[in-house]
């Protein structure tokens, strides 16, 4: 039987070595058929040079404008044509059986449209960074689960790196790059695929690292921006409206969080990741779910 083909997509921005180690990794697989797309946004060197120089078979597809995470996973899952879309971050190394791994669990549970690896920590390779994702007891806030399932069980949500039915993908319109274009697009892609009647799977088999490295803690300006909009608009578009209310009442303490933490950690200064942070929160309360 003629293995079911994998696309492979990979957005990046201005992560060379980060990149390369991850391209390597999935060079590796041992699935007998998959392809690699990488989706460049708009990143100041030149990612195709890097990846014909060292993987030629890699196909690269640059973003004229910086066009950010959804739109870039979209064009990479447009312009490819597996069964399968295995979606990665450029900071992510897979195990050589992953492909495998996820895609037979595809094959066996039709009623799963996305599943997930567990995720490890590339600097202590044995500690775990996420397994499983749960619906917070606050809206629109999700945990982390850390221990490892003996089998593969369902997750709410998924990042970072996992595998999409193409058919239920291209069904379900993609990510919405427009309400999410970073930041909270697969918890709102997780909403979708249940709208369809499908579950997501988190299969403990299947293995994949994290390089957090010096980028761990990085926001900038473009990214306080959609912090606590998107879950504004998260909450709009798919909970009760009670949800949003008590969100709003806690909003002044997320506010004075966020303020401290990106004025600490963002690369465009305090002043900057403040306003947007702000001008984020705004957008929000003024979004309209479309009828």
């Amino acid at each position: 039987m003629t293995a079911a083909k994998v696309s492979v997509v990979i957005p990046t921005r201005n992560r060379p070595r980060k990149l390369l180690t991850c391209v390597e990794s999935v060079t590796k697989c041992t699935y007998p058929s998959f392809t690699i797309t990488v989706v460049d946004d708009c990143s100041a060197y030149d990612v195709e040079s890097q990846m014909n120089a060292s993987f030629p078979t890699v196909n690269v597809i640059r973003n004229d404008t910086r066009r950010l995470l959804s739109y870039s996973r979209n064009l990479g899952a447009a312009k490819s044509d597996g069964e399968y879309i295995f979606f990665m971050d450029d900071d992510n190394v897979v195990s050589s059986d992953v492909l495998t791994e996820l895609v037979t669990f595809m094959q066996t549970h039709n009623g799963i449209a996305v599943c997930s690896p567990v995720i490890y920590l590339l600097e202590r390779p044995e500690k775990t960074w996420t397994t499983y994702t749960t619906k917070g007891s606050f809206p629109a806030y999700y945990k982390l689960g850390h221990d490892i399932p003996r089998v593969p069980i369902k997750t709410w949500g998924f990042h970072d790196a996992f595998m999409v039915r193409r058919s239920v993908f291209e069904r379900t319109g993609g990510f919405d790059s427009v309400g999410f274009p970073i930041h909270f697009s697969e918890i709102d892609f997780a909403y979708r695929i249940r709208e369809e009647g499908y579950d997501a799977a988190v299969v403990p088999s299947a293995k994949v690292w994290l390089d957090h490295g010096e980028t761990h803690m990085h926001v900038d300006s473009l990214r306080a921006f959609y912090t606590l909009r998107n879950r504004i608009v998260l909450l709009k578009k798919h909970e009760p409206t009670f949800k949003l209310a008590a969100y709003l009442v806690f909003m002044p303490v997320l506010v004075a969080y966020y303020l401290h933490h990106h004025a600490r950690n963002s690369s465009d200064g305090p002043y900057r990741a403040s306003i947007n942070l702000l001008l984020g929160i705004k957008a929000g309360l003024e979004y309209r779910k479309a009828s």
